[in-house]
Formats: C-alpha cells, sequence, structure tokens
C-alpha cells in the first residue's frame, strides 16, 4: 500500500500532510473527469467496493480479474490477426 501511495506522490496526484493524512491534488480531480477512462476507472472502484464489503480477499478478487483480462486479451489478439488477414 505504502509503494502505491509513493506512486501517486511522485505522480503529483496526492500530497501527504505527516499527522494528517494523504491528500488529493485538486488538480488530480480535474485531470480525471477529463480522462476517458475515468468511467471506466469510477465503475471499477464501484465494484472493488462490493467486493470488499462482500468479505472478499484481495487474492479472490485478483485471480478473476486478471483471468478475465488475460481472456480478452488473447480474444483481441485473435480478432486483430484476423483482421490482418
Amino acid at each position: 500500500m505504502l509503494k502505491a501511495y509513493r506512486e501517486l506522490e511522485r505522480e503529483g496526484l496526492v500530497t501527504p500532510q505527516p499527522g494528517r493524512g494523504t491528500f488529493v491534488q485538486p488538480s488530480a480531480l480535474i485531470h480525471a473527469r477529463l480522462t476517458p477512462s475515468a468511467a471506466l476507472v469510477r465503475d471499477l472502484d464501484a465494484w472493488m467496493d462490493r467486493a470488499v464489503t462482500a468479505g472478499f480477499e484481495r487474492d479472490e478478487v485478483a485471480a478473476p480479474v486478471h483471468a478475465r483480462f488475460s481472456r480478452v486479451a488473447v480474444d483481441a489478439h485473435v480478432m486483430n490477426r484476423k483482421e490482418i488477414s
């Protein structure tokens, strides 16, 4: 978790304030609204919230996500090869 916070800090998206917490930079919020993937991230956050609320552990959530992503990547690769042919 600390590594993730450090990465966000390095990218200028959050600012740590010792004794108070870590805060999102206003510019990060503007960027999130402008990013085409913002809706996808919002949906993923909602999905993750439901998974955590339902009591799923990290590995229980990660395994199906990885499997689905791999399957989608293979499908996309196959589709690209058909388009080239």
